[in-house]
């Protein structure tokens, strides 16, 4: 065996190491969409309040700031990442767990086409708007969450490898680690 496929080797199993650590921080994702999905509302999920089917679709009503800060964190293009493509309209990974079906090559997304439909940048959002929960964020993750500048700037930072899912995600499975794991 020669010194360039034991390096090889070595690599790719460095890499393997790093996606299984990414993969499972993903399936906490595929999990909070499973469990939005369950609930029928992000709002309702995030809050932890009961709901009925008869009352779904509902339609929870937000201040004009925050329909301004979530149009503002939509309209950060995360960027492309080899590790972890996801939709840009939803994103969802479309890697498995969470396996977003692909777009058509050549054509405009649909944003019907996507699984859920502005769950994720929702409930970003949401937890953004917390104050409590934004400062416990900000302390576990390490980030700028304020000014609002600062957050999108941090969500659109490479990431360092295989292991780190995009920061999106990070945020949402930090959260769901703190404050939900136990609830749901």
């Amino acid at each position: 065996m020669d010194l360039r496929s034991i390096s090889v080797a070595s690599n790719a199993s460095i890499l393997q190491e790093q996606r299984k650590v990414g993969l499972a921080e993903l399936q906490i994702i595929k999990h909070v969409l499973d469990r939005v999905s369950s609930v029928g509302c992000v709002d309702c999920w995030f809050k932890a309040e009961a709901v009925l089917p008869s009352t779904l679709p509902h339609h929870h009503h937000h201040d004009r700031a925050f329909e301004i800060i979530g149009r503002a964190m939509k309209a950060k293009k995360i960027p492309f990442m080899e590790n972890w493509p996801i939709c840009y309209l939803c994103w969802v990974p479309f890697n498995p767990p969470c396996s977003h079906p692909p777009h058509l090559k050549n054509h405009v997304a649909n944003p019907e086409d996507c699984p859920h439909p502005n769950a994720l940048p929702l409930l970003v959002n949401l937890i953004w708007h917390d104050p409590v929960k934004r400062a416990r964020m900000e302390e576990l993750l390490g980030a700028p969450f304020s000014p609002l500048i600062k957050f999108t700037e941090w969500m659109l930072l490479p990431l360092s490898g295989a292991q780190e899912i995009p920061r999106v995600h990070q945020l949402i499975a930090t959260y769901y680690k703190e404050y939900r794991r136990i609830q749901n």
